[in-house]
């Protein structure tokens, strides 16, 4: 088992003896950025979809998980096991309240961390010392710390209620001055329009060679700023733009933070069933209602993106068979709308042949080929060999998972990493055989937008 006191390559400690203690009450509402911006200078952590009933935060480490290379989800699995072993649990038993681990996995199960990723290893989870959630008016509380097992439990628990009062009368306080707006000092693109012709290029001749049938290729933006970017600030600007989408947080130290509004699940698990989606194919939105029906309908009837999109849906359909007792996927596509984009989007559910942890589903499923291509071992190969830069985070599953191994997670497109005052952004798209260039060097300066705007960066 890992605490925060190990460092990120560290493996478990079986041998030690700690135990995972937590005690949850129900609290008068709370404003859950508000409770981020008042622990600035801890780690952080945010999870929330408008359409989803559970909204989550916390802040702080009660304990810390860390894994490499590519048996990183079972090992993972391993310590989430662990911890949770012997956990004992005080207060209110409202199931929104279980403490839960935040966390994800970098795109390449070959990440070393270094960079402005150096402190996101391959596979990191943080159980929060504070959390909220809130669901459907209500909001509970949660302390949780790991304590050594010979301390007297009567000592532990009266530590986490202090901890517990201590953050209401907080929450109660006025709410915390949000910092300045972000001053851009510098924005730049590190791959030329040329090269990346070149990329795709390269690309579509290995497609047309029949070495692979898509590739999603990225490129990335550098901004820096006149002062530390405020995570909680961009949050915040996601959170009124971009309702319908995931928006998540994980600072893993104070400054060091990856950020995002993603509009793809990759997994959710709960009490046996599975949730996830195919979303592939992409137009911007129109002017007028006629202009963006036009737009969906050019997307819809494309042979080139409605491809794409069939060659995700089969992946998912493959991945998830041989965990499912029933599978329904549709047969024609949805145009999913988001407020600067729309996509061809398939919901995919199944109900599991037996229990099956959510990070079950995530290695079998990452990376699709929405984010990676088909077949993936190809595809990963001519990332590998064509991209040149570190993608880290970006592309990969994020989220969180419970003691049960139920949890969400999703794909972290449209997202940004930040470290002090420099913020590094990344953007995809999908090549297949069709693949133009220049219009897919278009579409991901569309897929820049959301995060350059919420950073204060779109000038």
């Amino acid at each position: 088992m890992r605490t925060a006191a190990l460092s990120h390559s560290a493996e478990p400690v079986w041998g030690e003896r700690l135990t995972l203690y937590s005690y949850s009450r129900e609290i008068a509402p709370a404003n859950l950025t508000d409770m981020l911006r008042k622990a600035q200078g801890e780690a952080r952590f945010y999870w929330k979809h408008d359409q989803n009933p559970l909204a989550l935060a916390g802040y702080g480490i009660a304990a810390a998980l860390s894994a490499e290379g590519q048996s990183r989800v079972a090992r993972i699995q391993l310590q989430i096991d662990h911890l949770f072993e012997g956990a004992r649990a005080f207060g209110e038993s409202a199931p929104q309240a279980a403490p839960r681990l935040f966390g994800g996995l970098s795109f390449s199960a070959h990440h070393e961390p270094s960079g402005i990723w150096a402190s996101f290893p391959s596979a990191h989870f943080i159980l929060p010392r504070v959390m909220l959630a809130q669901q459907d008016g209500r909001t509970w509380l949660t302390t949780a710390l790991n304590a050594d097992s010979n301390e007297p439990e009567s000592d532990v628990l009266e530590r986490l209620r202090l901890e517990a009062d201590a953050v209401i009368a907080s929450l109660g306080s006025p709410e915390a001055a949000a910092p300045p707006p972000n001053q851009l000092e510098r924005i730049d693109y590190p791959l030329s329009r040329e090269v990346w012709r070149a990329m795709i290029t390269d690309a579509t001749t290995r497609i047309s060679a029949g070495q692979l049938s898509k590739v999603v290729l990225s490129r990335l933006s550098d901004a820096d700023f006149a002062q530390p970017v405020d995570p909680v600030g961009v949050l915040t600007r996601l959170s009124s733009r971009y309702p319908d989408c995931y928006r998540f947080l994980f600072e893993v130290q104070p400054g060091h933070a990856f950020y995002g509004a993603t509009p793809e699940l990759l997994a959710e698990v709960h009490d046996s069933n599975l949730h996830t989606m195919a979303l592939a194919g992409s137009r911007g939105r129109g002017a007028t209602p006629d202009e963006d029906a036009a737009l969906a309908r050019d997307m819809f009837d494309n042979p080139k993106e409605r491809h794409e999109h069939a060659l995700v849906v089969e992946a998912v359909r493959e991945r998830v068979r041989p965990y499912a007792r029933t599978l329904d996927v549709p047969d024609e596509p949805e145009i999913l709308r988001l407020r600067n984009i729309q996509h061809l989007y398939t919901p995919v559910r199944a109900e599991l042949e037996t229990h099956f942890d959510v990070l079950d589903l995530v290695g079998e499923l990452h990376p699709t080929p929405a984010l990676g291509g088909y077949p993936r071992r190809a595809a990963l190969e001519a990332i590998e060999q064509l991209e040149q830069h570190q993608r880290g985070w970006y592309a990969a599953p994020v989220g969180w998972v419970d003691a049960k191994g139920d949890g969400v997670f999703g794909v972290a497109i449209r997202s940004a990493v930040s470290v002090g005052s420099r913020a590094r952004l990344y953007a995809g798209a999908g090549i297949v055989a069709e693949s133009e260039p220049d219009k897919e060097w278009d579409e991901t300066n569309l897929k820049f937008k959301p995060l350059l705007s919420a950073l204060g960066a779109d000038a």
